[in-house]
């Protein structure tokens, strides 16, 4: 999966460094959150707006030549982030209808639909 500037994507917050947020992204990428893309207004405890192992919705703002990805909390709207989650949400469903329906099988076949959606994007 190809990461694109402007894209909305789901996050796991890993850790709270300083004034940074760490993230690691679906793809096993990690990216990075400054504390002035968490939210407008001044910000006086981080841990208000994010959490180790909490899913957020991110917008994609640079990807550095090394790979780094900044992301941004506050520039992604609500219509977005719920359309994000609706997304994820509907994916553990049908990951989960397909644990019930094929057992052990079940890794090998989401991998299979992944690669194939990954190659008609």
């Amino acid at each position: 999966m190809e990461l694109e500037i402007g894209e909305n994507i789901l996050c796991t917050v890993e850790r709270i460094e300083g004034t940074v947020v760490f993230v690691s992204l679906d793809n096993r990428k990690e990216g990075s959150i400054v504390v002035s893309e968490i939210a407008p207004g001044r910000i006086r405890n981080l841990r208000d707006y994010v959490v180790p192992k909490k899913k957020i919705v991110c917008k994609i703002l640079r990807i550095s030549d090394r790979g780094n990805v900044e992301l941004s909390l506050r520039r992604v709207s609500a219509k977005e982030r719920k359309e994000v989650m609706d997304k994820y949400d509907q994916e553990r469903a049908c990951v989960s209808i397909l644990k019930k329906v094929l057992g052990e099988k079940t890794e090998k076949v989401v991998e299979k639909i992944k690669e194939g959606k990954s190659k008609k994007t």
